[in-house]
Order: structure tokens, then sequence, then C-alpha cells
């Protein structure tokens, strides 16, 4: 089996304990190392090197959430810094080096994780300091987020998770101690990044049920064309949906005039996405109609049918020309030929969610549909940027975006003046929880 290409994220020293880890491994995978000076690189790392990288894996959590945030990978993974490499660190500080723990200075570790490691070890924790990941954080701000409490005399020492701050204070003479993954989470990341390719490989051979729709084709006698008509137009519409069929290896059947039902795997599927645009456009212009294809995945052949059927309902209340697919952990996915992509859930458990959303008038789907936008953009939202992006009236999304608003799913963060004349425009950013 050709092993898998991991492109590890880090820097120079972090890379080649990687590397060892894996040589006394027996884990088919391959390390391609891109190592960074600053941690504010890995954007562009990723960029360059997308297409010889199967899987990324980051050697921080920093860093990996930086670029998951820009929506530029899938398959992404971190070295998670547990409670076992803060307490080596904590006792290298403390007997190596003579320090008091109660005044040392953190960033972007885990609050939980540095409050459960003190108690773990009995040391009070109060004066200690804590700058938490935010992902506009520079390397700058680090730096001096540790010195300025350094010369304040607020901590005797820092501990910081990035290469490059830990360097800096060291050239700043500052007592700084640096925060490393250990061997156990390089092991566990592999095991992860292993089993979640056999789960890839399960989800994959799932079953797909794909509905396509040509609406109103079989009203098209009543606007003046004859039976012998219709039935041409429906074998031509039929001949272009067997050379896709032919193209996901998959099983057609129709159920009436317009519908068609094919049945495949979900890999041969998503293997083959442009097809199906194609497929959708074809169809949209040999008929002059709308079309609509829903796309369900599933473990049965019932339940991969439902997702299905859901996802035909999504594509008809679209207008149609979009190709929706439901999974079966109730995620949407919309794709047109316009090159836009939605992605959102259908469902949610957590019932003061639901019930803030209920007393908003605003339903799951949608709201999802706005944290995907605000996800995928620099821009935060305003009425007229939602009613575009949803294609609704900017009278209905500033009515979403109130109620939003009112029952804390929002929150107005400032105001934009209009090119034309008029009110100042609020600005919004929604809140996941």
């Amino acid at each position: 089996m050709k092993k898998k290409r991991i492109g590890v994220v880090g820097p120079e020293d972090t890379q080649k304990l990687v590397s060892q880890v894996l040589e006394d491994t027996k884990y088919n995978l391959e390390v391609i190392p891109l190592q960074y000076s600053s941690f504010e690189e890995t954007i562009e790392i990723v960029k360059k090197n997308s297409a010889m990288v199967d899987i990324w894996l980051f050697t921080g959590e920093m860093t990996y959430n930086m670029v998951k945030e820009k929506g530029l990978i899938e398959n992404g993974y971190f070295l998670e810094l547990s409670g076992m490499s803060l307490s080596t660190v904590l006792l290298d500080i403390a007997y190596n080096f003579g320090y008091k723990l109660e005044r040392v200075s953190f960033d972007t570790i885990s609050e939980n994780e540095l409050l459960e490691t003190y108690q773990d070890l009995s040391i009070e924790s109060s004066q200690t300091q804590l700058l938490p990941f935010v992902s506009s954080l520079t390397h700058q701000e680090i730096v001096s987020f540790h010195t300025s409490l350094y010369e304040q005399k607020k901590v005797d020492v820092c501990v910081t998770a990035l290469h490059s701050v830990y360097q800096e204070l060291q050239n700043k003479q500052v007592p700084s101690f640096r925060l490393a993954p250990t061997r156990t989470s390089i092991l566990r990341a592999f095991d992860r990044i292993t089993k979640n390719g056999q789960l890839s490989h399960f989800k994959k051979s799932q079953i797909a049920v794909v509905m396509i729709q040509v609406d109103e084709l079989f009203h098209l006698k009543g606007e003046g064309l004859m039976a012998y008509d219709v039935h041409q137009l429906n074998l031509k519409c039929q001949e272009i949906i067997l050379d896709y069929t032919r193209k996901i290896f998959g099983s057609f059947s129709q159920k009436g005039v317009g519908t068609f039902t094919i049945f495949s795997t979900r890999g041969e599927i998503e293997a083959n996405e442009l097809s199906g645009l194609n497929l959708l456009e074809k169809l949209r212009i040999l008929s002059d109609l709308t079309v609509s294809i829903g796309i369900g995945y599933g473990t049965t052949s019932f339940s991969a049918e439902k997702h299905a059927s859901l996802a035909q309902y999504h594509a008809q209340q679209k207008n149609g020309h979009i190709i929706v697919t439901v999974d079966e952990q109730g995620k949407i996915h919309e794709l047109t030929n316009q090159d836009t992509s939605f992605v959102y859930g259908y469902r949610t458990e957590n019932e003061d969610l639901s019930n803030r959303l209920e007393k908003a008038g605003v339903n799951i789907s949608t709201f999802n549909k706005l944290l995907y936008i605000q996800s995928q953009s620099n821009v935060s939202l305003t009425a007229s940027s939602v009613a575009e992006q949803l294609e609704m009236t900017s009278r209905n999304a500033r009515r979403i975006l109130l109620g939003l608003e009112k029952h804390g799913l929002a929150k107005i963060i400032g105001q934009e003046t209009p090119l034309t004349k008029g009110r100042p425009r609020s600005i919004y950013t929604i809140l996941s929880s």
C-alpha cells in the first residue's frame, strides 16, 4: 500500500523528533518536513505545499487553528501538549533551576490544562499569567507579553509553546522554558491519523443515493408539446445521466418522467464532484428547465435514500440548478456551478441553542449557514451581505440578525456608512454558542 504523505509543519527540533519516532514504529507514513523559523510563516507554507501533502500534522495547536480558521486544510492534526508535558517543564523549573512555580507566565495553552496540572501538583496558581490563543496573535505580541511581565517583576520565569518565542526570550536573557511535545503525544497523533484513515476508507464505501429532478418535464404536454416530444427529451436526459452513472460505477433507475435515481458509493461521488456539476449544467442546457440534484449518504440503503430525499427537498427550496448532499451526521453541502459552496447542519442536540433559535424565529440551517459564511470570510456580517449570500431580501436578513442579537446568538460590533444616502448599517458577528 502506498504510504500517506504527512506534511509536518513546525520548527526544526520538533520535526526531527517526529521523524525519529516514526523511524521507530511500523506506521505506513512518509514524513515531509516543512520547517518554519516563525509560526507566522505557517499559512504560506500550507498554501505552497498543499499539492504534495495527503495529511497535515502541526507541531502545535496554535498553528493548526490558524490554518483551520482560514479553511486551508481538511485532513489536519496537531501534537497535543498534555499535562505530562507541562508537569515535566514545571519539574525542570523548580528542581533544576529553583524558580517559584507560583510566578510563571504561559502562552497559548489550555487554561483548564494549566489549572488542573497546578491542582494535581498542589501548587497555588493565582499569580500565574496566561496568554490564551487568539488567531490574530503575532510573534511580537507573545514576546512582549512575557517580557513586560518579567520586567514589571510580576513573574520570575516564562514558559512558551513556541520555539521562535523561546529563542527570542533567551536572546533577551529572560528566564524561559519551552513547552514541547513528547514522544507519547507524537505516537498518539500517529494513532489518530491511522485510525481516521481507516474511518475515511469506511466513509468512502458508504452507500450513496443520487436523486435527479428535471422539474416540470411531465407538465410540458400542457404547454403545447406532444407526448412524443416529451418522451424524446426524457430519453436525451436519460442518456446524459447514464453517462454520469458509468463514471461513478453506479446503477440507474427511473421513477417517472424527469425523475431519476442512481445508487453508488460516497467515494465515487466525491471523486467525481466535477462530473456531477457538469451533469447539472448539461441537463439545464438540454431541457431549459430547472434541474435539482439531491445526494444522500448512509450506511444502509434506507438511510441513504432518506438523506437523498432531504437533500432533494433543500435543492428544490433553492429553486434548483444546485447539488445538495446530506450525510449521516446531518451535515448539508450545497454546491453550484457558480463556484459557490455552503456547508452547514440541519439539526442540533444543543437544547439551549434550539430554544434561543426558536425564540429568535431562525432555523438551525440558517444559523449554521451564517456561521459558515463568517468562517469563510474575514468580513463581518451586515444585513445586505447576508441577503446577498443567502439570496433573500435585506428586510428578512435584518430580521434574522436582529432576532439572533436579541437572544444572545449575535453581537453588534460596529457600524458602516453606506455608499449611498441612508442610515449607518450595523455590523454583526455570529456567536457559535
